[in-house]
């Protein structure tokens, strides 16, 4: 739940006009005696535009912005890149296995850098756009009443005819039980090239020579403080992926739902009675109706504006790094030092969803780094897993500032999920689709049974027919909504 605010600060604003003119634009939609022009709305969708990278917000009836309120720990709330504090890497030892970085970083680029075996995010979208190329020139020869196999919603290979192909929109018109239903071009299903991405295609990531690009060994003494200068043969820019994430709100936007005021218990007082054989008669105070303020609580949601195909990265996990204090042993003074101080109070579900580990310097051989948090699920290779369970972490704390990921909620049937991933020389928690996205989809992941046993099955709010609690009479898992 967040809470949200009508009351926007004129810092929010790149100028104090916009803020006088939004002003006066929440002041005409309950005055329709003002008239407001074409251009004047105009100029009011580029006010909202600017506020994107400034401030969280949703948007009501009227397309007035609802601020979201952000915990203040930070000067700033929104970002595409992380921050990174020197002073809170100050006395902290490096970690037991650190390898391939130096200690103690200097700069999150230091921290997060990558080692060569990481899926590269940049290398599948260049990989996805051809993809895309190929599909759209296969669809602009789309005629009315050829066949044509698509995805549908359930992610089954659907066979219509098509009724119009229209261009300008990129969608086919196809004729399912007499309706007429638009088909975006990159769920078409195209010989050779199918939808499925390029996850499979590029499973191993090859460098421009045709050989696997893998990190060449340092000759030093002490492994575990050497810099690791890795040659990551793919070239990625992480100039593009930056330029990828900051119009967010042209494919996605937050969305609140509005939570019902609590209902009161109405008082009941029992009156006199007037005769020996009475009944005594009850009087209910009338519950009074909610106050209206600059404030309300609501629910946000991540929801998608256009057609995502699988296996597609929409957005990095960002966030505030910050060293994982739980790896190292209790009884040593200067970690001791740093838990006593007082931490804010969030609950433990907050934790979960807020601060997300990601593992630092070189990278085990004998594991795959594409998922390396534990999602419940079981692990056949027991020494693979050995080795990732006592890996070098930070965290990526999310809570106070962040980018829109920050809003993605769970659900037990996920259509997103987060793989340690890189772009460049550059480590990170990338989210990929684990199916297609439709319009007006709610982007959601699984944070694990953790996560819900912490919330509540009640409060989880993922809408989820299949439920991972662990239910009486239900098995492992439970198909309940939760």
């Amino acid at each position: 739940m967040e809470t949200l605010t009508r009351i926007i600060p004129a810092t929010d604003f790149p100028d104090p006009e916009s803020c006088t003119f939004l002003t006066a634009l929440e002041n005409h939609s309950h005055n329709s005696h003002v008239p407001f022009k074409a251009e004047h709305h105009q100029k009011k969708h580029r006010i909202i535009r600017s506020l994107h990278s400034r401030i969280f917000f949703t948007n009501d009836s009227t397309g007035y912005p609802l601020k979201i309120l952000m915990p203040q720990r930070y000067t700033v709330q929104v970002g595409y890149m992380h921050l990174f504090y020197v002073a809170d890497w100050v006395d902290i030892p490096p970690p037991m296995g650190l390898r391939g970085i130096e200690w103690p970083p200097r700069s999150a680029d230091g921290l997060l850098r990558a080692d060569g075996s990481e899926r590269c995010a940049g290398c599948e979208m260049r990989a996805n756009k051809e993809q895309d190329l190929e599909r759209r020139e296969y669809c602009l020869e789309v005629a009315e009443g050829d066949a044509l196999d698509f995805f549908g919603r359930n992610g089954m290979v659907e066979n219509k005819k098509a009724v119009n192909n229209v261009e300008a929109r990129e969608v086919v018109v196809v004729d399912v039980a007499g309706a007429e239903v638009e088909v975006p071009w990159l769920v078409v299903c195209v010989p050779e090239v199918g939808v499925q991405g390029s996850m499979e295609t590029l499973s191993a990531r090859t460098s421009v020579s045709g050989e696997s690009a893998q990190p060449r060994p340092i000759e030093t003494g002490d492994d575990r403080t050497a810099f690791n200068d890795v040659a990551l043969l793919c070239g990625c820019d992480i100039s593009r992926w930056h330029k990828f994430l900051q119009p967010w709100h042209e494919r996605f936007e937050l969305q609140h739902v509005p939570l019902p005021p609590p209902i009161e218990t109405p008082q009941i007082t029992l009156a006199p009675p007037s005769g020996p054989l009475s009944p005594s008669p009850i009087s209910r105070k009338p519950i009074p109706p909610p106050e209206e303020g600059p404030e309300t609580t609501a629910i946000i949601r991540l929801i998608s504006k256009t057609y995502i195909p699988p296996n597609r990265p929409i957005g990095e996990l960002i966030g505030v790094l910050k060293p994982n204090l739980s790896i190292y042993p209790a009884n040593n003074p200067r970690i001791r030092a740093r838990t006593l101080s007082p931490e804010p109070r969030v609950s433990n579900a907050e934790r979960i969803h807020h601060q997300i580990d990601i593992p630092v310097g070189t990278l085990p051989p004998t594991s795959s780094p594409h998922s390396h948090y534990d999602n419940g699920d079981d692990h056949d290779d027991q020494d693979s897993y050995a080795a990732w369970a006592y890996l070098p972490t930070i965290y990526i704390d999310n809570h106070a500032f962040a980018n829109f990921t920050r809003f993605i909620r769970h659900s037990c049937d996920p259509n997103v999920e987060r793989h340690t991933s890189c772009y460049g020389t550059h480590r990170m928690d990338v989210f990929f689709t684990r199916r297609a996205i439709w319009p007006r989809d709610e982007v959601t992941e699984d944070l694990g049974v953790g996560y819900v046993r912490e919330l509540g099955v009640e409060g989880s709010g993922s809408g989820s027919a299949i439920c991972r609690m662990p239910r009486k009479g239900l098995g492992k898992e439970g198909k309940e909504t939760v």
